[in-house]
């Protein structure tokens, strides 16, 4: 259709041209669109809502001032869209997705019967999906906070694996950092094979791929294939220069929750990337620091002693340690009703055990959900009790997140007995005897 062909090339003719002649450009377009979107079919809108995205991500957004006429233009192309979905081939949904995506739509703000109608079709098309489909298909409704339909995201995760030879650098970053944010497990042979695409590539890997590709092994709880790490590692230390600091935050906090970082032969690259570190000091949100804390936390836990610290982590913690704890400690705390449902049932095992719930030990900054001591004439004990609900582990409801898993890890090493909740089989135990009887089988196998 000819009108969403000039769409396409106002996009690509754009950015050389002055803000003016883009607005006026737009306004007729506008007109002309309205006037043929009865007759629009699949091509024809992901086109102009691709081309409309592309613009709303450029210089000439703020700029151009269209205001509530661009918004109407993108309501009725939704409304076209959502009567022709059915008839969508596989990059017109995935081109619809990342457009609405990247207009700052989200699953609370997006017409539910259009979203529905595309994973809808999107399910029934898997078999054609090209990489690049299932990367922005996958990234779209992660950055839309979109709750994807099991099915669907089945079907995603084989196509993904059978295209694995496709991807990009960019595309195998979007499918992994998708997953990882919707905490989803990955299918064994798509991990597998994703790996070997980054091992096979990692050359032409950016920063901010680097990045999402170890956040999101990282925060899945996976244990990345050696030559997978040595290859990023290589290609960190070549782009180390260009990491933005959400990059060298993602990164640090990665490596220390897969226990990778700190062999002499690592050295140089820690160095470089804690030198980055104190470059971006003034730079960091919370959340960032909150990562760097956790990071410098595992360096003084794995190695024992600070004496024995790289001298750039040692820097690091010199100069940021005290405000990157403070940051990590500043985060609110919620007493859930799971937590004191469990706490009372604590309380009832007898007289001897003192329970503090939302404990802050002091040296990590890590909130203990429950914190119990026994004291007895042989001395003390001390339990953390860590009362996971749903949140905790990934979408099988089964498997532990990566920040669960360095949370227990670290509250280990730091000299606690860790005795995990889980929300299931507190769900299991019905009444309260058995709930108290529970809790003693989880505290016996902590002791033995």
């Amino acid at each position: 259709m000819h009108v969403a062909a000039a769409w396409v090339s106002l996009v690509k003719l754009g950015t050389d041209q002055g803000v003016a002649e883009v607005r006026e450009v737009v306004g007729v377009l506008e007109e002309k669109t309205r006037g043929v979107l009865g007759e629009m079919d699949g091509p024809g809108i992901a086109n102009v809502m691709h081309s409309l995205a592309h613009l709303h991500k450029s210089r000439f957004v703020d700029a151009m001032n269209l205001g509530e006429s661009a918004e109407g233009l993108l309501d009725a192309m939704c409304g076209r869209a959502l009567a022709t979905a059915k008839w969508f081939e596989p990059h017109h949904v995935a081109m619809v997705l990342w457009a609405l995506s990247t207009m700052g739509v989200t699953a609370a703000t997006a017409d539910r019967g259009l979203l529905e109608a595309l994973q809808k079709r999107a399910t029934a098309t898997a078999g054609w999906f090209r990489a690049q489909n299932v990367a922005n298909l996958l990234w779209a409704l992660a950055t839309m906070e979109e709750r994807v339909d099991r099915t669907l995201l089945g079907a995603m995760q084989r196509r993904a694996t059978a295209t694995a030879g496709e991807y990009t650098p960019r595309d195998v970053a979007n499918v992994l950092w998708a997953l990882a944010t919707m905490v989803e497990r990955v299918d064994r042979g798509l991990l597998q094979a994703m790996q070997e695409r980054v091992t096979a590539t990692a050359g032409d890997y950016n920063p901010q791929d680097i990045a999402n590709v170890l956040w999101a092994l990282a925060t899945m709880g996976e244990e990345a294939d050696r030559g997978l790490l040595q290859a990023l590692q290589w290609r960190t230390a070549a782009t180390v220069g260009k990491f933005a600091p959400q990059n060298v935050a993602n990164v640090l906090w990665a490596l220390a929750t897969m226990g990778w970082g700190l062999d002499a032969s690592e050295g140089v690259l820690i160095d470089r990337l804690a030198a980055r570190v104190l470059e971006f000091r003034h730079k960091f949100t919370q959340r960032a620091k909150s990562q760097l804390h956790q990071w410098l936390l595992s360096c003084q836990l794995d190695l024992v002693s600070d004496a024995s610290l790289p001298s750039g982590v040692a820097r690091v913690k010199l100069e940021m340690g005290e405000e990157c704890l403070q940051a990590f400690s500043g985060w609110a705390m919620h007493e859930s009703r799971f937590q004191r449902d469990v706490a009372l049932a604590l309380g009832a095992g007898g007289s001897e055990l003192e329970i503090e719930e939302e404990y802050r030990d002091a040296r990590s900054g890590y909130s203990i959900d429950i914190l119990v001591r026994r004291r007895s004439a042989a001395g003390s004990s001390e339990w953390a009790v860590e009362v996971d609900g749903p949140f905790h582990f990934l979408g099988d409801g089964r498997t532990p997140s990566g920040s669960t898993l360095l949370k227990r890890k670290q509250l280990r090493q730091l000299g606690y007995k860790v005795v995990p909740v889980p929300f299931w089989e507190w769900d299991a135990a019905r009444g309260d005897v058995a709930k108290r009887l529970y809790l003693a089988d989880k505290f016996k196998e902590r002791t033995n």
